[in-house]
């Protein structure tokens, strides 16, 4: 591992740059980490078994790897977004809707500052924010890219052709929305000299956690169905647990009073005409009362069956929180708190699928 890092630090373009075995990232200064600093200190200590290195686009030396027509650079930003826009035409053409788009006047690339990382347009020959907080003319921007090369970075449409003219990219595991915005970047890979990675669809997973596992057998109640059925099938279940009938007899009731009641309007309308209204009303508020009633009474099973239904909702909960995806409201972190470290090591096993696509896994706990 330690020879292929060190061949990986000295291949680029004969520039010094030190790359980190993962987890052997430096302590921060005065022990107050910022989130990036301990963002690459917890990962680079989960994976540091299975030999991955950590490569910052921040650090200056690797910025500083360019020249004048590295893509999203001043002097080629113009090439890029023609490319990019003819890109956005091919998508069209194909019957696709955008996943991102370029914007009219758009640099593609941020700046660093210290109002935050501001995107920069080009306007009257300079280059400017929208708020007005800089404005570089074309020797001042060159300037900054052959100075301050780290105080630049490209936007999203353009980081792709820069990372691949950095380090040659062999595969980008990339998500639904990055895959289709990559989707009009061939033009620019043809016009800068590269040649597009090959796309991974990233490995998407709802894990079932044991517990939840129990609680589907006891419930007869499949993954699937959780996912997509939860709500009914929690509702059919408990209406099973009704043995008196009350929904089928408050119909039985409520049809029967409609069809008694009925004449009774039919003779007070008959003795005079106003008195219709009053009728129809009355006959509402009587059926208001025995729906009341049905609702009470609904709830009083409800409130005798109190444990099943939370665990019901422990169910939705688990696999599908807030009515979204699993992994986009708890992530890792929710499960690594609860089962440890162990836990995310035996994802190792997990084999891959290189469709991508959202996959269940269970287990992964001794």
């Amino acid at each position: 591992m330690a020879d292929g890092i060190a061949r990986i630090g000295g291949a680029i373009a004969g520039h010094r740059i030190q790359a980190r075995r993962a987890g052997t990232f430096a302590k921060p200064r005065n022990g107050c980490p910022d989130v990036k600093s301990r963002f690459c200190q917890v990962t680079g200590g989960l994976v540091r078994q299975s030999g991955p290195g950590a490569l910052g686009r921040g650090r200056s030396e690797l910025a500083s790897i360019g020249r004048p027509d590295v893509p999203g650079s001043h002097s080629s930003q113009r090439r890029a977004r023609g490319c990019t826009e003819a890109g956005e035409r091919q998508v069209l053409a194909r019957g696709f809707k955008l996943q991102a788009e370029t914007t009219p006047g758009s640099a593609n690339l941020f700046l660093h500052h210290e109002q935050g990382r501001l995107l920069l347009h080009k306007e009257d020959g300079c280059f400017i924010d929208r708020k007005g907080n800089v404005s570089f003319n074309r020797e001042e921007m060159l300037e900054l890219t052959d100075g301050y090369p780290d105080r630049l970075s490209t936007n999203a449409l353009t980081r792709p052709l820069m990372q691949d003219y950095a380090l040659p990219v062999l595969a980008a595991v990339l998500g639904p929305s990055e895959l289709a915005y990559w989707g009009i970047l061939g033009p620019a890979f043809r016009e800068f000299g590269l040649s597009m990675p090959i796309l991974v669809p990233r490995q998407s997973f709802t894990y079932l956690e044991p517990n939840v596992a129990k609680l589907l057998d006891k419930y007869s109640l499949s993954v699937e169905e959780a996912l997509t059925e939860w709500a009914q099938r929690k509702s059919d279940w408990l209406s099973k647990q009704d043995e008196w009938k009350l929904e089928q007899q408050f119909d039985r009731v409520k049809q029967q009073f409609l069809e008694l009641y009925a004449p009774i309007m039919n003779t007070v309308s008959a003795v005079q005409p106003g008195l219709a209204s009053l009728a129809a009303t009355n006959r509402d508020k009587i059926i208001e009362q025995m729906k009341y009633l049905e609702s009470r009474s609904i709830d009083a099973i409800a409130k005798q069956h109190e444990t099943s239904l939370r665990q019901w909702d422990r169910i939705q909960l688990s696999l599908s929180p807030l009515d979204k995806p699993q992994e986009r409201v708890y992530g890792t972190i929710h499960f690594w708190n609860r089962y440890g470290s162990e836990w995310l090591a035996m994802w190792n096993d997990v084999p891959y699928e290189a469709i991508g696509g959202q996959r269940l896994v269970e287990g992964l706990t001794n």
